[in-house]
């Protein structure tokens, strides 16, 4: 599978399943509106709920959402890694992305494959498990084989993933100068909080 052929497909609207370091993810186009509410459909989510965005590198992120040089330092220790932070959207963000919560969740990926997809893409992506809301994230392909309809295009990615387990990425917010966790994941949040402190 030519990473072209995904391009194409996210840019007329489609969406991918793809790997990632942690679990499997749901991509579409964060500027397609009826691509997002189509990966909510797909999801069974609820349309208030926020939806995290993968970007190429910090220069991206600091396009979606309000990041100082203080911030940014500290974005750059983790990144490209397993920890997705939720900070100030700008109002370029979609509110069917923020939830109309003003925040945004942004992740840097350190996958080969998509490092290569956000670079050459310029644009960003989705970044949610693939699985139905209340439902087990996708840890490898057989996860996906069990419920993914065949619209969806599934990323041709094959790793030895035998005993592989992942909590997903750790979420952390980011408001009025405090770090809090929303959501535990790979990256233990104490130490990320080590990090923060050091500020």
């Amino acid at each position: 599978m030519k990473i072209e052929d995904v391009i194409s497909h996210l840019k007329a609207g489609g969406i991918i399943a793809y790997p990632t370091e942690t679990v499997w993810g749901l991509g579409v186009d964060i500027s397609n509106a009826d691509a997002i509410k189509n990966l909510f459909n797909l999801k069974n989510r609820d349309t208030t709920k926020a939806i995290s965005v993968l970007v190429a590198n910090i220069f991206q992120a600091r396009e979606l959402a309000e990041i100082d040089s203080n911030l940014e330092k500290f974005m750059s220790l983790f990144w490209p890694g397993a920890v997705t932070f939720v900070v100030r959207a700008k109002s370029i963000v979609p509110d069917e992305i923020t939830g109309k919560t003003g925040f945004v969740g942004l992740r840097c990926s350190s996958h080969p494959f998509v490092s290569e997809l956000t670079k050459k893409l310029g644009t960003s992506i989705t970044s949610t498990s693939a699985n139905k809301s209340g439902e087990s994230p996708a840890q490898n392909e057989n996860d996906l084989l069990k419920w993914l309809p065949s619209e969806v295009m599934k990323v041709e990615w094959k790793e030895d993933r035998k005993g592989f387990s992942s909590l997903g990425s750790t979420v952390v917010k980011i408001e009025n100068e405090k770090l809090s966790l929303l959501r535990q994941g790979d990256i233990d949040f104490k130490f990320i909080e080590n990090h923060f402190q050091k500020l």
